[in-house]
């Protein structure tokens, strides 16, 4: 179908997609978006998503993507949060509650994806170690890894772990509210654009170990990644040596 007739047959329909991928939204028409009880943040991502389709004559959000396309959106821009958007996001979430600012910081040193945030319990914290057993979503068998995070983190997760039973989540919360709580503190760290959701804390985690020249192979299990070229895709994004490169044609 060409553009101009499938822009006329998707005038009233917007896709919007989440960080989780098998969760779309598939039924936001023009009226339902102006709805009061209809999220903003939500509006937002839709209408950027729609006016991305319009342009391309295609979604962009279904298109596979290769390579360093996939930290770039339709209209060029980026998709994952450099140093600076994540240091003010963990400063946001500083000023939260314990379990919103645990919640961010998981999301953020982990690069884990929200249900798997949501996922965890009491049994998945492993203190002696200072890791958390995630289980990896987007896999046909039931896979878990093993990823480090920060001692002072630990300990935030341990304090919500004393309230809970072993195999009880931390976290009480839907998908949404989690979805809804990054994208506060996305606004609150003046973090804009189609970085600024939790996907884009995801790519963020895979840019800084590339920018750390963590072994590729350590960035894959960490994230999950069933393939090593899924994880390669953050080599191609190096912001400080690329700099470093282009400086000397100055």
């Amino acid at each position: 179908m060409r553009s101009s007739v499938a822009s006329n047959a998707l005038i009233d329909r917007i896709y919007v997609r989440f960080e989780h991928g098998r969760t779309v939204f598939r039924h936001a028409t023009n009226s339902h978006l102006q709805r009061p009880g209809f999220c903003a943040c939500a509006r937002d991502t839709a209408l950027h998503h729609f006016s991305a389709f319009c342009c391309s004559g295609r979604s962009a959000m279904t298109r596979p993507a290769n390579g360093v396309e996939a930290l770039y959106d339709a209209g060029g821009s980026r998709k994952y949060l450099c140093a600076s958007e994540r240091q003010r996001f963990l400063k946001a979430a500083a000023r939260e509650p314990l379990t919103v600012r645990a919640f961010a910081e998981l999301l953020a040193f982990t690069g884990c994806r929200i249900s798997e945030a949501l996922s965890v319990t009491r049994a998945s914290l492993d203190a002696e170690t200072n890791r958390v057993i995630l289980r990896t979503l987007k896999r046909r068998k039931r896979v878990f890894r093993a990823v480090p995070v920060p001692v002072e983190l630990m300990a935030r997760l341990e304090e919500i772990a004393r309230e809970r039973d072993l195999d009880a989540p931390l976290w009480t919360w839907c998908r949404q509210t989690g979805w809804r709580t990054v994208k506060r503190l996305m606004c609150e760290a003046g973090v804009c654009g189609t970085q600024a959701t939790a996907k884009g804390l995801r790519h963020g985690f895979g840019i800084a170990n590339a920018e750390h020249n963590v072994p590729p192979a350590l960035t894959q299990r960490w994230m999950g990644h069933a393939r090593l070229e899924t994880t390669a895709i953050y080599q191609h994004v190096l912001g400080p040596e690329e700099r470093a490169f282009a400086q000397r044609l100055w």
